[in-house]
């Protein structure tokens, strides 16, 4: 079985020219998250941390909440609660 996302092509100028390199690279990596666990959310809970640190991501829970915050306040992410995060569907068609 083949999994795809797709994301929205008039929202790749904001992407492109807000995110740094690690913010655009979790984006990335969140939206295969979705794919290849078939899951609308990422909780941000330890065993989650390891398997970004499997993509090179630190594993301490500070720098992910940090990247997590900074992708919720630029409009990437939607909180869905405490440590719970979606992509924007604005961003994903």
């Amino acid at each position: 079985m083949e999994s795809v996302v797709s994301f929205n092509l008039a929202s790749m100028p904001d992407l492109f020219n807000s995110l740094n390199v690690s913010e655009m690279k979790l984006i990335f990596v969140l939206a295969y998250y979705s794919c290849s666990r078939n899951k609308s959310v990422f909780v941000n809970s330890a065993e989650n941390r390891e398997w970004l640190a499997s993509f090179g991501f630190k594993r301490t829970p500070e720098r992910i909440s940090n990247l997590l915050s900074s992708l919720t306040r630029k409009g990437m992410l939607v909180r869905e609660g405490t440590g719970v995060y979606s992509l924007n569907k604005n961003i994903v068609a």
